[in-house]
């Protein structure tokens, strides 16, 4: 929090934390200048992450429990999650795996709470599976690209349809 009391753009939290041998979390939050359903609305227009989306760069489907989402991250990489909860104006969950169960799995999170007229945007993730040892590099990656995804969010939410992650490189 500055002097005035507002929370800057840049604040967050980020953590990996391996909790078991074959699980690790990563955490990020921001308190977005926007109440819970603006910020919402953005995030489930999953047409629109492209246009402001620096990390999930597509995004086909619809946000409803059960549907299956096809994800194209920044990498070029394309999962196709299943969501698990959809609590409108809340809480946001996909679960997906690569290859098959075991290897590589994700419950990928986005959780909204209101603070007065702000939103706290809580991003997390938890993977596990045999290949999590050999993918600490990409962990530290996605550390990165949450954190961008939530300052995109919030420039977006906050700056109307023209934000940092849609401008073209100068």
């Amino acid at each position: 929090m500055n002097s005035n009391g507002q929370t800057a753009a840049h604040e967050g939290t980020l953590q990996v934390t391996p909790t078991q041998k074959r699980v690790a979390r990563i955490r990020s939050e921001v308190v977005i200048d926007a109440p819970p359903a603006a910020v919402w609305d953005v995030l489930v227009d999953f047409a629109g992450h492209a246009s402001w989306d620096p990390f999930l760069v597509k995004i086909d489907g619809v946000a409803t429990v059960g549907s299956r989402l096809r994800v194209k991250f920044n990498n070029g990489m394309t999962l196709k999650p299943t969501l698990t909860e959809v609590a409108q104006g809340r809480e946001l969950e996909w679960v997906g795996k690569l290859l098959v169960a075991g290897v590589f799995d994700a419950r990928h999170r986005f959780e909204l709470y209101p603070e007065g007229e702000k939103t706290r945007l809580v991003q997390s993730e938890q993977f596990s599976g045999l290949m999590l040892p050999l993918l600490k590099g990409t962990l530290r990656k996605t550390e990165r690209d949450f954190r961008a995804l939530n300052l995109a969010l919030k420039a977006r939410v906050e700056g109307g349809p023209t934000s940092p992650a849609a401008q073209p490189a100068s």
